[in-house]
């Protein structure tokens, strides 16, 4: 009743908070990259772009979902 309602809607804030926070520091970190590239040479440009890319996707993934993910776990395991 009361309880798991409250629980679903006490996992869908969370849920909502980590992802936007995951989502702004992946954005500043682009930012930051973006910074970083234009300042450089343009010799300086290679494939390292794309995989800089996948790692700021990574880091906002875990961020977002995995953190949730281990909060949601670890609150179980400690009220059983």
């Amino acid at each position: 009743g009361l309880h798991s309602t409250s629980a679903f809607i006490l996992e869908y804030i969370q849920h909502y908070l980590l992802t936007r926070t995951s989502e702004r520091v992946a954005q500043k970190m682009r930012s930051a990259f973006v910074y970083a590239i234009l300042s450089r040479d343009a010799i300086n440009f290679d494939a390292s772009t794309g995989e800089l890319s996948n790692h700021i996707d990574r880091i906002k993934e875990g961020l977002g979902e995995k953190i949730g993910l281990f909060t949601r776990c670890f609150s179980t395991f400690v009220s059983c």
